[in-house]
């Protein structure tokens, strides 16, 4: 089996180093590491190359001739592995030594999954752990929706909010005609995330297996997801283009159950939601797509609640702040 890392970089000279000795540093050696950099201004290539001459690191570097962005960069970075198991990396995390031992020992035991994310400690930028929570609980994966994923409803959780962090990820390449060409509208590990979803092939791991860093200069991240459970979608104008696109994509009786999806998504946006989604319980909806019916339901009642628990909180925030600016 062939081990391949897809990374990306941009102006990530002050953490390159440190990411990629961890790598080096596994106990379950990498064959290649294919790294695009996206036209970075600092010394990030220097660094790399003067790296790859010093450790003889198995690197294959690109240097983009024009700015990709991150979502094509990392679509050119998976294209360009020749592994069977392809890992996502950040430029600016540490990967704990265990983490490809780990990944593969999940894949073996799960031939059936395709794709695999995994828990992560949250850093600062010195990579020091600065706080008391891990992403996995800043993501809202806790017990009660783990247990949705281990029943087989990743789809449905994954469409009203996507959990999943690209540098925790890892990937067959058998899966990648399912999610390439990625998408514009979407993050790259959320748009890998459904493809694998939808063909109910995508797994977990809750042990943290790298740091992932937190910093002011971090083109995605946390700060883009550490909103609660769909809040992060209202600022996506063309997410109902993304779901459109998504259900072209299946098969009839797919497409049933993603308009199901497609409709709990809109639905939690409402500020009747409650009402709206106890109606479709008891018109039938929520049976004729789930076996476990009142698992997803319950779920979508705590997740009203606990938007509307960090409205409140955000609306009160807003009040002190206005306060002390009188």
């Amino acid at each position: 089996m062939r081990l391949s890392v897809a990374m990306c970089t941009y102006n990530g000279e002050k953490y390159i180093r440190e990411q990629l000795m961890s790598i080096r540093n596994q106990t379950l050696q990498i064959d290649e590491i294919v790294i695009c950099d996206d036209c970075s201004e600092d010394d990030t290539v220097t660094i790399i190359e003067n790296l790859i001459r010093q450790y003889d690191l198995p690197v294959r570097l690109h240097v983009n001739t024009w700015n990709h962005g991150y979502r094509k960069n990392f679509e050119q970075a998976i294209c360009r592995c020749s592994g069977d198991i392809i890992f996502l990396s950040d430029q600016d995390d540490i990967w704990l030594p265990t983490k490809v031992e780990t990944i593969i020992g999940y894949f073996n035991s799960n031939p059936d999954k395709e794709f695999v994310f995994t828990n992560a400690a949250l850093v600062n930028a010195a990579g020091i752990p600065s706080y008391n929570q891990t992403l996995f609980d800043v993501l809202g994966l806790d017990k009660e929706t783990l247990d949705l994923f281990d029943k087989g409803y990743a789809l449905e959780m994954l469409s009203v909010y996507c959990r999943v962090t690209g540098a925790t990820c890892a990937l067959r390449a058998s899966l990648i005609p399912y999610c390439i060409p990625l998408s514009n509208i979407v993050a790259h590990d959320e748009m890998i995330a459904m493809a694998s979803a939808f063909r109910n092939k995508i797994g977990y791991i809750a042990q943290c297996l790298i740091k992932y860093r937190q910093h002011g200069k971090q083109t995605i991240g946390l700060k883009m997801a550490i909103r609660h459970p769909g809040e992060k979608w209202e600022y996506t104008s063309n997410i109902m283009m993304w779901h459109d696109a998504l259900i072209e994509k299946n098969d009839e009786n797919s497409r049933e159950r993603l308009r199901f999806i497609y409709r709990r998504f809109w639905t939690l946006r409402f500020p009747w939601a409650l009402l709206r989604i106890v109606r479709m319980y008891v018109s039938g909806h929520y049976k004729k797509y789930y076996t476990d019916t009142s698992a997803v339901f319950w779920w979508d009642v705590r997740t009203v609640f606990l938007r509307m628990w960090n409205k409140l909180r955000s609306l009160k925030t807003l009040s002190i702040t206005s306060k002390r600016m009188i």
